[in-house]
């Protein structure tokens, strides 16, 4: 079975997760990081858009020491059911 994808920006660019792990210097944070992802992957990995079979992609942004959880979806019924199980969970 294929995995949620991850993505990772800074300051608006794309970057790999190497280049975002390095970029964030307090290794606190990184650990608090990866765990929140790896928290919400294991709630969201299993859903599909049963419309378009895609599944939302995590994307994790750093802008001016600041982040913040995105997840881009191919349509509104997807960005729906991630947002009613992100709720439920009371991760959002």
């Amino acid at each position: 079975m294929m995995s949620m994808e991850i993505s990772y920006e800074i300051n608006g660019r794309k970057i790999n997760s190497d280049k975002f792990c390095e970029s964030i210097v307090d290794q606190t944070k990184l650990i608090a990081l990866e765990a929140t992802a790896e928290h919400i992957k294991k709630y969201l990995n299993s859903v599909i858009c049963p419309e378009h079979e895609e599944r939302p992609i995590l994307t994790m942004k750093f802008e001016n020491s600041d982040l913040s959880l995105t997840f881009p979806c191919c349509c509104d019924l997807l960005k729906n059911q991630v947002s009613e199980i992100l709720q439920k969970e009371m991760l959002i």
